[in-house]
């Protein structure tokens, strides 16, 4: 599939040709490979559905729900301020799998609709990216998003789904099918993705994980319900029932603590499986020649905001998601980046370690300036229900601006300072105007140069009905009505 070097508006990122955020765009160190660590010989990329951030003991949570993950921290880049494009699947793994943002990719329509968007084969994805380049390339995965139909398929030699995506022990299976593959292919440079469905919901987890944490608590009739209609096989039913009781009667303490509980419980298994994949990772010998990078598509809300699941709205705890990046070698040493990331990214990310030339239309930038110390360009953006933009210490919620070139044309819905207020609770737009400007001129810029990009790859786009058994998987997680 051929790239379009010469398509108009694609900068390597949106703001970069911007005036006011030149000096953002260009901070930082220049993006040579990291001196200590070699390049690598193969990449794997693992991505584990809906985890939050906060979940990790890295990141101070209480329960030990990620010993394994917070073993591979501590020998790798971890980037504590990483944000997804949006706040679900789909348009997520387009985002990193392309490295644009949403509304540059076009796979927008809402998470229950049958007939979504494909992606324009016109785009070089990472796969087709690292295949160009010598790689044997395979998606070993439980989420029925990544289909021939919906065009997230592109650029992989082997595509496998394992299990499905809401049995229990999917993250077990998964796991197995990852080892049986890496010990057929390991002779040759390869990229391997893994999709873990992970803690999704439902938060079934198997045996001994199964109530580890929901022992001592109450079980509700609201979770009781939920549970109760998903086990009768109305999956879409129990989850607009579940969602609707959250938005127009509110859930209560004992609601959200026993649903916390179980998606830990989730959590736990699944960390427990990746722990299995590491050691044989270190046992074979592949690690240390193997940049491995684990991240999340999207986070999981618990109400913090009137909502549960995702892909209802675009806060904190739906965007900021872990993003691990362990370099082989010599190179794997422990380094804690506080600067903004964002999964798009990781697409040029992976080309610069592998000494590999940056494709001329992705948005992301490399983050080996950050690897080096540097500043970045400390911004991210989140869209989909308009804008979110994320700067080091503050988040902003802005509309879709119709005619962005009109100065009075930003309307700013509302302002966030997540040093003091991770969770997003106070809301500060009326006390901090500064602020507050200096977004809604990011937030404009934003989507004068996102419109000149989507303008062209848009066109490009080509309607896709998700097929018979992609629809029957994706029903048993909610997302179809």
């Amino acid at each position: 599939m051929t790239g379009q070097p010469g398509d108009p508006g694609l900068s390597r990122r949106p703001w970069a040709v911007g005036p006011l955020l030149l000096t953002l765009a260009c901070s930082g160190a220049t993006e040579s490979p990291v001196e200590s660590a070699p390049r690598p010989t193969n990449v794997i990329m693992i991505v584990v559905d809906t985890l939050r951030a906060d979940r990790l003991g890295a990141r101070g949570y209480p329960r030990a729900v990620t010993p394994n993950l917070d073993r591979l921290v501590a020998e790798s880049a971890f980037f504590d301020q990483a944000y997804s494009a949006t706040s679900w699947t789909m348009p997520s793994l387009a985002s990193y799998m392309t490295g644009v943002y949403p509304s540059v990719h076009g796979l927008l329509k809402a998470p229950h609709d049958v007939d979504q968007n494909a992606l324009p084969d016109e785009f070089i994805t990472l796969a087709e990216a690292l295949r160009n380049a010598g790689m044997r390339t395979a998606a070993i995965t439980a989420q029925p998003w990544i289909s021939q139909r919906t065009g997230l398929t592109q650029g992989f030699d082997e595509v496998r789904t394992v299990s499905d995506a809401a049995d229990p022990h999917e993250a077990r299976e998964l796991t197995f099918a990852l080892i049986e593959w890496l010990e057929q292919n390991r002779a040759a440079p390869f990229f391997l993705y893994a999709h873990y469905m992970g803690p999704h919901a439902p938060y079934n987890a198997p045996e001994p994980y199964r109530g580890r944490y929901t022992r001592d608590l109450q079980l509700t009739d609201v979770v009781r319900g939920f549970h109760e209609a998903y086990a009768t096989s109305n999956q879409v039913q129990a989850y607009a029932e579940i969602t609707g009781i959250a938005e127009e009667d509110g859930l209560s303490r004992q609601d959200v603590a026993y649903l916390t509980a179980e998606y830990d419980e989730k959590v736990a298994f699944t960390d427990a499986q990746l722990g299995v994949l590491f050691v044989w990772l270190r046992e074979s010998g592949l690690l240390d020649e193997t940049l491995l990078i684990v991240t999340a598509d999207h986070g999981e809300a618990f109400f913090e905001h009137r909502t549960i699941f995702h892909g209802q709205n675009l806060h904190q705890e739906l965007l900021h998601v872990p993003l691990i990046l362990r370099l082989p070698g010599e190179g794997a040493t422990a380094r804690r980046i506080h600067r903004v990331a964002e999964l798009i990214d990781i697409y040029p990310t992976i080309l610069a370690l592998l000494d590999e030339a940056p494709q001329s239309h992705i948005q992301g930038r490399s983050l080996l300036p950050l690897l080096q110390g540097g500043a970045g360009d400390g911004i991210a953006l989140g869209e989909c229900f308009g804008f979110r933009v994320t700067t080091d210490g503050w988040s902003s919620y802005h509309d879709y601006i119709p005619n962005p070139e009109d100065e009075g044309a930003i309307g700013t819905r509302a302002l966030y300072d997540l040093v003091s207020d991770p969770l997003e609770q106070r809301e500060l737009s009326a006390t901090r105007p500064d602020v507050v400007e200096r977004h809604q001129q990011r937030a404009r810029q934003l989507w004068i140069e996102m419109g000149r990009s989507a303008e062209f790859w848009q066109a490009q786009v080509d309607p896709a009905r998700i097929d018979d058994e992609a629809e029957r998987r994706l029903r048993s997680l909610g997302y179809l009505r």
